[in-house]
């Protein structure tokens, strides 16, 4: 019924503005489920992927990075739009620099490196491809010299080597 159909937009928007993400998403996703001839179906998958963003930021504030990334990585194959591709992948690359450097505060230097290296081959022509290389290169000299206080020297020259065989091209 109509009343239905306009009490769950209001509660989707009720929801929002008590910050309760959740449930907003999900009265939307009912929504748009029982009524996707509905001339409101159109602006609310819109209003849906404004929805999982902020969800996924409010992830991303708290450091929930593998939980951002699942939503980012939902919306890109959800939501096919021209805005959404171009900001997406420059989203998700400035989420791994961020996760890199969650980690290097944390002594985690081996997963900083891996998230650092993802930008790197995955997303070379966003704006965090420069405080990638950055963070690589401070998680790896740090590592290095752990390596290297621990004694595991062949560890730490091959580690080394491989690295700079692979991205030599950003000069290390």
């Amino acid at each position: 019924s109509k009343m239905d159909e306009c009490s769950l937009l209001l509660f989707a928007q009720f929801s929002q503005q008590q910050q309760d993400l959740d449930s907003a998403i999900h009265a939307l996703e009912v929504y748009l489920e029982e009524y996707p001839a509905s001339p409101a179906a159109a602006p609310g998958r819109d209003w849906l992927a404004r929805l999982y963003f902020q969800k996924a930021d409010q992830l991303r504030a708290f450091s929930n990075f593998p939980a951002a990334l699942q939503i980012y990585l939902n919306i890109q194959s959800r939501f096919q739009s021209s805005i959404i591709d171009n900001v997406i992948e420059a989203i998700i690359a400035g989420l791994f620099v961020s996760w890199g450097d969650d980690l290097q505060a944390n002594g985690d230097l081996a997963l900083s490196i891996e998230k650092y290296t993802i930008v790197l081959d995955y997303y070379p022509s966003t704006a965090s491809l420069d405080p990638a290389i950055s963070g690589l290169k401070t998680a790896i000299s740090a590592w290095h010299q752990s390596l290297l206080n621990n004694g595991e020297y062949e560890q730490a020259l091959l580690e080394n080597q491989t690295l700079i065989a692979k991205y030599h091209m950003h000069t290390f």
